[in-house]
């Protein structure tokens, strides 16, 4: 896809793929995963050990979900980190988001890093645990009105 390698071109050290199936001719959209170049070494480089999890339907023309890893910069401020698009919420999908985004972290230890999610299925299980080799993990069980 022209569009990924275009991203890549113009953000060094981005990580990326993109998975599509059919012909070249018609191919039809599965997931993309970005992280840009910039995220990664800011996350390295000055973010607290805190990443937080989440997901959200896309409305519109195109459906699909959006899955998203979080941190706390060095002002308590968030710091996206990395995002997927999927075509639904379930198991599969973040267990691949999360081995990703583990892989594209290489090199660093998120053993020490605590995880935050609103009880998804995948961290509610080993498989979790198994993907990311973490010690802590927190789940919000309730939601506050904004009003």
């Amino acid at each position: 896809m022209e569009y990924i390698e275009d991203i890549k071109e113009a953000n060094l050290g981005t990580r990326t793929s993109c998975i599509s199936q059919g012909t070249n001719n018609a191919p039809l959209f599965k997931k993309m995963f970005i992280s840009f170049g910039t995220m990664i070494t800011r996350f390295r480089r000055g973010c607290k050990p805190f990443i937080g999890i989440d997901g959200c339907f896309l409305k519109g023309s195109y459906k699909g979900v959006l899955l998203i890893a979080m941190a706390l910069d060095a002002n308590n401020g968030y710091f996206p980190l990395a995002y997927e698009i999927v075509e639904m919420e379930n198991k599969d999908n973040w267990a691949s988001f999360l081995r990703t985004l583990r892989i594209y972290l290489d090199g660093m230890d998120l053993s020490t890093h605590t995880f935050i999610s609103e009880r998804h299925n995948v961290c509610q299980n080993d498989s979790f645990y198994v993907v990311i080799y973490v010690k802590y993990i927190c789940f919000v069980f309730c939601q506050f009105p904004l009003n």
